[in-house]
């Protein structure tokens, strides 16, 4: 089941993803900041209210965690959930969502890299080939995007800033789960998440009639299909996780990139050229040698 759960969490983010470039095109004139950061904290809401009531039925008693465990998964959900989350759509927004889904799937990658660096892991000489083919992947996806005259290049650093909080949040999260089970380390990571969109709320001083007049227009069944995505995604992510270990999980859960190659031409008339699919492929495959050569698990 932990192969069908890290399966499923790619098609669900892929299908989020996919409904909220449909909602940017579609009504271009809300105010995208004020949506995105109301749509984010709502989906962490919305997430850690599912939880509250799993928890509940499954056991009345919690259980004790030790305070500086906790601080990584906490820590994780601001990185990776309100900071890796926003400039994830974004990066939908200002790059397209063929260009963000493709390159923020080297997030585990990265996650290897930087668990050699702070977990004192090792990668071998696959892994660095591995890493090799998924930087040339990601180069020769970005350099087309130069013939483009609306596609602004400086934009892509949103994509980047999204990948490696999404590593952070892999690398502290899996450390985490080594003494709290999964389903706490991720109701704790969306504690963190829920706090870093308030602080990023209130830097921006979003105002919520922007999300109020959203959700008076028809789109609003739009929405509530993005919350539901997102939290299906996260929790079976985070199951996955636990049952089959993070580099099967997350091996399985990028193929969110394929779901949404498939998605945007089906429902975004997007066309996808022969150059993005083997880029596509060689970040699949270059991500997929790296996470396998790894000698210790995160």
């Amino acid at each position: 089941m932990g192969y069908f759960f890290g399966g499923i969490s790619g098609f669900f983010w892929a299908l989020s993803g996919v409904l909220y470039s449909y909602l940017y095109i579609n009504y271009p004139n809300f105010n995208a900041i004020g949506v995105v950061l109301y749509i984010l904290l709502l989906s962490e809401v919305f997430s850690f209210l599912n939880l509250s009531v799993i928890f509940f039925f499954k056991s009345r008693k919690l259980p004790k965690l030790k305070i500086k465990y906790t601080i990584f998964p906490f820590v994780s959900g601001v990185l990776g959930g309100a900071l890796g989350m926003y400039t994830y759509l974004m990066s939908i927004q200002y790059i397209g969502i063929e260009y963000t889904a493709l390159l923020s799937s080297s997030y585990p990658a990265i996650a290897s890299v930087l668990a050699c660096i702070f977990l004192k892991d090792k990668l071998n000489s696959f892994g660095v080939i591995g890493f090799f083919i998924l930087i040339i992947s990601s180069i020769m996806l970005i350099l087309p995007s130069y013939q483009h005259k609306d596609l602004d290049y400086f934009y892509f650093i949103f994509v980047c800033i999204c990948s490696i909080g999404w590593s952070l949040e892999v690398v502290l999260s899996s450390y985490a789960m080594k003494f709290i089970s999964s389903e706490f380390v991720y109701a704790i990571r969306v504690l963190g998440a829920i706090s870093g969109y308030f602080v990023i709320i209130l830097f921006n001083k979003v105002e919520i009639y922007s999300l109020l007049h959203l959700l008076t227009a028809r789109n609003s069944s739009i929405i509530l299909f993005i919350l539901a995505s997102g939290f299906l995604s996260y929790f079976y992510y985070y199951k996955s996780i636990g049952s089959i270990g993070p580099i099967r999980a997350i091996t399985m859960n990028i193929t969110y990139t394929i779901w949404t190659v498939i998605m945007s031409c089906l429902f975004l008339d997007i066309n996808i050229n022969l150059i993005t699919a083997l880029c596509c492929l060689g970040i699949f495959i270059g991500t997929y040698i790296t996470l396998s050569s790894r000698k210790v698990s995160l």
